[in-house]
């Protein structure tokens, strides 16, 4: 599918296990590290290293397409970001009226009646990323992935908990994402110092 990203077996940059890792701003980090970077509360995403809760606007998920690198490195991303960070909240977090909006940035003259009240804030995000009409389609090309990402996205959550359900209904104990990576403590992390600091060697002192 391809909104999966690719994985590799690698040592994380902020545990130092050698783990399944992936991508974050070009370093390296295990599923319970991945949330942790990312911001996100707890150890909320599941096998798919996806946040078990739809994203609620389209700044979420631009925000975790950049960091991650979904579709390369994110700069179109922060592009997205930035354009919609300067247009007023209530704006902002309204996926429905962004995407309506979406065919017209490079026209705003032409919108429709009903978004017509919008086109002054438009203007004044756009003049303060000042985008011509060539990065305005790409701005809006990002915008529409953006947006069907967060469209699929909510689809595989729904599956998920569809599939939790199911399995508790037929007796079996749904997973716990939420839970806690033992090796993250920091009894943990005081354990694996020490292994390294045994297994480096000897500093050999110099001949007199």
């Amino acid at each position: 599918m391809r909104h999966e990203c690719c994985y590799t077996w690698t040592t994380c940059d902020r545990c130092h296990r050698a783990r399944e890792t992936r991508k974050i701003l070009r370093s390296d980090y295990c599923r319970a590290c991945h949330p942790i970077i990312l911001g996100l509360p707890d150890s909320v995403i599941d096998d798919s290293w996806l946040p078990l809760e739809p994203f609620e606007h389209l700044i979420a998920a631009a925000r975790f397409i950049a960091a991650t690198e979904r579709y390369g490195p994110g700069f179109w991303e922060n592009y997205s970001i930035g354009f919609l960070r300067e247009l007023p909240i209530s704006l902002a977090y309204n996926t429905e009226i962004i995407v309506q909006i979406l065919p017209y940035l490079n026209s705003l003259s032409e919108l429709p009646a009903p978004l017509k009240r919008y086109e002054p804030q438009l203007r004044f995000a756009l003049d303060a990323l000042k985008l011509d009409n060539t990065m305005l389609v790409a701005l809006t090309a990002t915008l529409h992935h953006i947006y069907e990402f967060k469209l699929w996205h909510q689809k595989h959550v729904a599956e998920r908990n569809a599939r939790d359900q199911y399995l508790a209904a037929a007796g079996f104990t749904p997973k716990n994402y939420r839970t806690t990576d033992p090796l993250l403590s920091q009894l943990s992390a005081r354990e694996r110092r020490r292994r390294r600091i045994a297994k480096a060697p000897a500093p050999v002192s110099p001949e007199t």
